[in-house]
């Protein structure tokens, strides 16, 4: 689907049901990965998670994925991102992945070389299965949180991601995040806004 069919986003909202930790079965075979901000939520406010925007035909891969990243394994699934993606494919072929990811390997601690070795080995992953991936960067920082002394880190990861990947790269920051480059609060969800322009 790439970047096409990403700015399909936000069509109809459907009603958001609790979480049974297992991604729900898709007709397509296109599916969202990332960390708990893919998952479903029954906070009003926050509404539905990207990953429920992007088509009627992509899964929710990144539902139940609280806590997980490229290093570290979700505390309700005990999956990192390329673990529940090799979950994901024995349940059938893939032919994309759209994966956002990184938050809390950065409040976890990890180094950017230890992030991108992570992103390394989903990529080759994907390539042997021959799936495309759509690389999303990682979020704003919201400013008052512990997390924004990593700011710097959440910058170079993602021109890493940049440099590697072009025009399979998505910079979704210039939508989401103030002046400072931190958050815009109550805009987390202005990734959507970002893929339909």
């Amino acid at each position: 689907i790439g970047l096409a069919a990403l700015a399909c986003l936000l069509t109809a909202c459907t009603e958001v049901t609790p979480s049974t930790g297992q991604p729900a079965e898709v007709a397509g075979n296109v599916w969202a990965l990332g960390d708990s901000q893919a998952a479903n939520s029954n906070d009003p406010a926050r509404g539905l998670p990207w990953s429920l925007r992007i088509g009627a035909d992509v899964g929710n891969g990144g539902d139940a994925m609280y806590g997980a990243g490229w290093t570290l394994p979700g505390s309700y699934t005990g999956q990192t991102i390329l673990q529940r993606a090799t979950a994901l494919h024995d349940r059938g072929p893939i032919r994309e992945y759209v994966v956002m990811a990184g938050i809390n390997d950065l409040t976890g601690g990890r180094s950017v070389t230890q992030m991108l070795a992570g992103v390394t080995e989903f990529a080759n992953y994907a390539a042997s299965i021959g799936a495309k991936v759509t690389w999303v960067g990682v979020v704003p920082l919201p400013q008052t949180a512990t997390i924004s002394n990593r700011e710097a880190d959440r910058r170079a990861f993602n021109t890493a991601l940049a440099q590697r990947y072009g025009a399979r790269y998505l910079d979704c920051s210039p939508q989401m995040s103030n002046a400072a480059g931190f958050l815009t609060p109550g805009l987390i969800l202005a990734l959507i806004n970002h893929l339909q322009s």
